[in-house]
């Protein structure tokens, strides 16, 4: 199931395992497009990310289309995120389990909808 944010904050995508409730549920996976701008930036890669974690959102996928990258991060047995991938937009990456992401697409995307 897919969701337009979370019950523990804000997001810009969040992903819930199948029979999940998004009111009641935290979510299996987020996604977060980091903002252009610089303020915006330092808060979604800071204050949203430390909220996930609080939350026990066990992946966090930043999208920075400014980088041309995505960073996979995934909690750790103590609970603190650790960068387990990332990739640029020369490439698809496979993430969790079955899904893909063509990179070039996504950011070209992204950049047609910030214009």
């Amino acid at each position: 199931m897919i969701g337009p944010g979370a019950p523990h904050g804000p997001a810009d995508l969040a992903l819930y395992l199948e029979g999940a409730s998004p009111l009641e549920a935290v979510p299996h996976l987020v996604i977060e497009v980091v903002g252009a701008d610089p303020a915006v930036a330092r808060e979604d890669r800071g204050a949203r990310i430390e909220a996930h974690e609080r939350a026990g959102v066990p992946y966090v996928w930043l999208l920075d289309p400014r980088l041309g990258l995505l960073e996979v991060l995934e909690r750790g047995a103590d609970g603190r995120y650790v960068r387990a991938a990332t990739a640029s937009e020369s490439g698809s990456f496979v993430g969790l389990a079955t899904v893909t992401l063509e990179l070039d697409a996504l950011f070209a995307e992204i950049d047609r909808w910030a214009r």
